[in-house]
């Protein structure tokens, strides 16, 4: 074989290794050399098998662990995956004899909602995908609330060595037993249970056959669908009775009349009742259950008595950490040992109280240490071997010359993978980062408004467990679920709502969409200090973006306040996210695999083919970089008479009609953003005017700025129709650029008046029209120069909700803002003749303003403006007014206060004192004078004057 051949068939095979182990064992590259530890992340369900490993579900459902009691891993199955033979969230674990797993899987639709097919899966006892042994999918007619991040199997277990499992349904329970051996599957419906979905948690068998379950009342009881009479299904507590533990008048009957053995109302913890909420059977044949109150595990045997097995004092004396954590589930084996997750690792509790298993950290398997530095070594082995063969290359193939061709070619590829990197990295944090934004605005504004639409007198009639699906809570949850509109259309899919109580002081979560979790149920977050619900309880909407055991979460949260103004519940509203970040890292990381495979493969064609290519196409090549870099004045000439040149000719004229396209676009957006506000687009989510949409409406919180020039009607009868729009054209290229510099836009030109909004703060607007009001002295001059009529203006300003949207009909559309507040605002501007004052502005933009401080203002009163039932204070702003005005106005500023403030005591005679002082100051104060006026006529028809603080009506 010829030399320069061999070298580059090697140099594609080594380039070849590298791309192969990018894209099938990128994750085996990135671990750490030689590191052996494997980290626990949010761990939630954990059990053990009959020779003691344990095996845990974590990282949010979608890592399932085995490993021994030291530590070891014997292997991880990795989920998140829709693939039939994986799983995408995994919930509950149990194996069989041979140490055969079996896993109780969920997996949910694209938004992260709604499930949409619940399996039980089988491994092999290497952790191997054996096979699928039952499976229910739910169309979208079934996928009801309940179905939202919650399915309908539970109580994974072995009786009998079978596999059982439950299937709560919306008014039954049924059962499923699977025989390992002989791989039969049996159903029987065990209960009849009206709303069985809402109020059944969870569900197990006792060997002596009996069905125990622990409801959302915070009651356990028990199912004897063997006994035919009354008295039969009390057999379960007979033991008990005789005893004289309890009595029959004790012994509460549910819903689904079955007796209930304990009620969580009727034991306190702490002030606050037991929570009972997963529920086993111990080989034993008693009951045991987590209480979510006190955070522990506890023994319920026959007699009615309740020993705590695990308890949070227990795990502080073993000095075991996240000794805090709540206990949600838990495993027992045959020898009464005591398993669970907390908050980041894995705790086994022995019968005599001590600590048999901690966990935190996990030791990987050896092979698996080896495999991964194999790979690594492998990896760099080949990029050596690539880096060498391409000097190889370059010297007995290239013979140390390189073309202009190929010199451009290897600078060009660089940059150009750099390039796309880069800019790809940086689209994708930005739409990160928007998206991020945009939900949290969408969120917050969703608590805002579903907070006040709930009536809280029904939190009154919530108070005990028992209160769960009570009239007052059934209403309550019908209100959220309507504001939802039961997640049926575009806005409200995927979103979830979830309802804390606040109780003593602490937050307890009594509500959530799917109706998963009973009253009073404590999470560990909710009352961690700084958080978001600990800031929703002090009065402000928060949100965040958090993960837990159950995935990655975008939410907002925000107070209920009862009619005496306290907070008696937290609303939060939240989407999941942890969709969106697999989708966007998997997005990312095939467009940098797309990426290098592109440039590697262009690089090995171009290793073996370059000479190939000939010199002509450089001009092409440069004509393309000239129209990526923007520069469309090109005309390459061609040369000769073959393809290249037929080429070259369609390539000047792609390059003329890109030009011309791209020349008319330019000149269309520019001039349509003339007539139409950029900043609609943007409030409307809309990316050009092509998808703007007759009836296309947002709301949002603004300022408006009205302002007009007085007496414009007297002057503009002086002047010819040109020498008006001339006039008006040269004041408004004045007062254009002060908004725009301001972060406002202009809404519409109303003949002499203007109408502008502020979305980003009321201080532009304050800012703007103070701008142009020192703008118009110099403007001013120029007219007095001119020997024209000076002009004055005056502006109103107003902050509040405005609906900003596209109005018309099918032919003719334009853009415009609908909202009693611009009525508000151009009032105020009307009463700036009424004062003498330049710029008038209502209490609320007052409040409004982040820097107050910065703006000098005097208050003018109260009044009602027409059309408004509420009334306003209003603020008349000094600066931009001319020295001499505002000192005089600074010293009249505290007279007319008073004198304000007088009157709307009725204290006429104080009133008059103080006017007459500020008009002894400035006798032209065109506010002190409307006061005086309007103190003599109250005098003369005290009648007038208002018992509800506004001392004058606009009409």
């Amino acid at each position: 074989m010829r030399k320069p051949l061999r070298v580059i068939l090697i140099l594609l095979a080594s380039l070849s290794v590298v791309l192969f182990l990018l894209i099938y064992q990128a994750d085996q590259i990135i671990t750490r050399p030689l590191d052996k530890t494997e980290e626990i992340k949010y761990p939630s369900y954990v059990i053990a098998d009959s020779l003691g490993d344990i095996y845990c579900i974590d990282d949010s459902l979608r890592r399932i662990i085995k490993t021994n009691r030291n530590g070891e891993i014997s292997y991880i199955i990795n989920g998140g995956s829709r693939n039939d033979n994986s799983f995408y969230n995994a919930v509950a674990l149990i194996t069989d004899n041979k140490q055969n797993l079996y896993v109780l899987t969920r997996t949910l639709d694209d938004q992260g909602f709604y499930v949409t097919r619940e399996r039980l899966i089988k491994y092999n006892a290497l952790g191997e995908f054996d096979s699928v042994i039952f499976e229910t999918d739910y169309s979208s007619v079934e996928r009801v609330s309940q179905l939202v991040q919650r399915g309908r199997l539970t109580g994974l277990g072995s009786f009998d060595e079978k596999i059982r499992w439950f299937e709560i349904e919306a008014h039954s329970v049924n059962q499923y037993q699977y025989d390992s051996d002989t791989g039969e599957l049996d159903f029987s419906r065990i209960m009849a249970f009206k709303n069985a979905q809402i109020f059944i948690s969870y569900i197990t068998r006792l060997k002596s056959g009996e069905y125990v379950y622990s409801t959302k009342k915070g009651h356990i009881a028990v199912h004897d669908e063997s006994k035919k009479n009354q008295d039969d299904r009390f057999a379960f507590v007979r033991s008990a009775e005789l005893k004289g533990a309890v009595s029959k008048e004790d012994i509460l009957i549910n819903s689904a009349g079955d007796p209930v053995i304990y009620s969580g109302d009727n034991h306190i913890a702490g002030g606050m009742p037991s929570v009972p909420w997963y529920v086993t059977a111990g080989d034993n044949n008693k009951i045991y259950y987590s209480d979510l109150t006190t955070g522990s595990v506890s023994r319920l045997s026959y007699d009615g008595t309740v020993k705590e097995i695990l308890t949070n004092d227990l795990l502080k004396n073993e000095g075991v950490p996240d000794a805090e954590s709540i206990v949600y589930t838990f495993y027992v084996d045959n020898s009464g040992t005591v398993y669970t997750a907390l908050k980041n690792s894995i705790v086994a509790i022995s019968p005599n109280g001590k600590t048999d298993v901690v966990l935190q950290s996990l030791k990987r398997p050896s092979q698996a240490v080896i495999s991964s530095s194999v790979f690594q070594l492998l990896f760099l082995a080949a990029i050596l071997v690539s880096i060498v063969f391409i000097i190889r290359f370059y010297t007995v193939v290239m013979n140390r010359r390189v073309s202009i061709i190929l010199k451009q070619i290897g600078i060009f590829i660089p940059l150009t993978v750099i390039a796309l990197l880069i800019t790809a990295k940086t689209v994708f944090d930005n739409m990160s980062e928007r998206y991020q934004q945009e939900l949290t605005n969408r969120l917050s504004l969703m608590v805002q408004l579903m907070t006040q639409a709930v009536d809280t007198r029904y939190f009154n009639d919530i108070n005990n467990q028992s209160d769960f699906m009570n009239d007052a809570y059934s209403q309550v949850r019908e209100r959220f679920h309507s504001l939802l509109n039961e997640n049926r259309d575009e806005w409200n899919n995927g979103y979830y709502f979830a309802l804390h109580r606040v109780v003593k002081g602490r937050i307890y979560s009594m509500m959530f969409l799917n109706d998963g979790i009973s009253m009073f149920h404590p999470f560990d977050y909710l009352n961690e200090p700084g958080g978001v619900y600990i800031r929703a309880l002090r009065g402000e909407i928060a949100a965040e973006k958090a993960a837990d055991a159950w995935g990655l979460w975008m939410d907002a949260v925000g107070p209920i306040y009862s009619d005496e103004g306290s907070v008696v519940a937290l609303l939060e509203v939240g989407k999941d996210y942890t969709n969106y970040a697999q989708e966007n890292a998997r997005l990312f990381r095939r467009v940098l695999i797309n990426v290098m495979i592109i440039s590697i493969i262009f690089m090995m064609l171009f290793a073996t083919l370059f000479y190939l290519m000939l010199t002509s196409i450089r001009n092409l090549r440069n004509g393309a970089t000239m129209i990526a870099e923007g520069k469309l004045e090109i005309d390459i000439k061609a040369k000769g008479n073959d393809e290249v040149a037929d080429l070259t000719i369609s390539f000047n004229n792609m390059a003329r009609a890109i030009k011309k396209h791209v020349s008319e676009i330019v000149a269309l957006n520019t001039a349509y953003f003339r007539f139409v506000p950029e900043q609609f687009l943007t409030f409307l989510n809309k990316e050009s005017v092509i998808d703007v949409k007759l009836g296309d409406q947002i709301q949002a919180e603004m300022s408006v700025m009205f302002t007009d020039i007085r007496s414009f009607t007297q002057m503009s009868e002086k002047m010819s129709p040109k020498e008006n729009f001339d006039f008006l054209n040269t004041y408004l290229s004045v007062v254009g650029p002060v908004v725009r510099e301001n972060n406002g836009f202009i809404d519409k030109y109303i003949g002499d008046a203007i109408m502008a909004l502020f979305p980003q703060s009321a201080d532009d607007a304050v800012q703007t029209a103070i701008g142009i009001l020192k703008k118009l002295h110099s403007f001013n001059r120029d007219l007095t120069g001119e020997k024209k009529e000076q002009i004055a203006v005056g502006f109103g300003i107003h902050t509040g909700l405005l609906m900003l949207g596209i109005l018309g009909e099918e032919q003719r559309v334009d853009s415009t803002v609908i909202s009693d507040n611009v009525n508000l605002a151009s009032r105020l501007e009307g009463l700036t003749k009424k004062f003498g004052a330049s710029i008038i502005i209502s209490g609320t933009t007052y409040q409004a303003l982040q820097n107050r401080e910065l703006v000098l203002t005097r208050y003018l009163g109260r009044i009602q403006v027409k059309g408004k039932n509420s009334a306003t204070d209003i603020y008349e702003v000094l600066d931009g007014l001319t020295e001499e005005e505002k000192v005089l106005r600074i010293k009249n500023r505290e007279h007319l206060e008073t004198a304000i403030e007088a009157i709307l005591a009725k204290d006429l005679l104080a009133a008059r004192k103080s006017l007459s002082i500020a008009y002894r100051i400035n006798k032209v104060d065109k506010a002190v004078i409307y006061y005086l006026k309007l103190v003599k006529s109250f005098e003369k028809n005290p009648e007038l004057m208002s018992s509800s603080g506004i001392i004058m009506k606009d009409k």
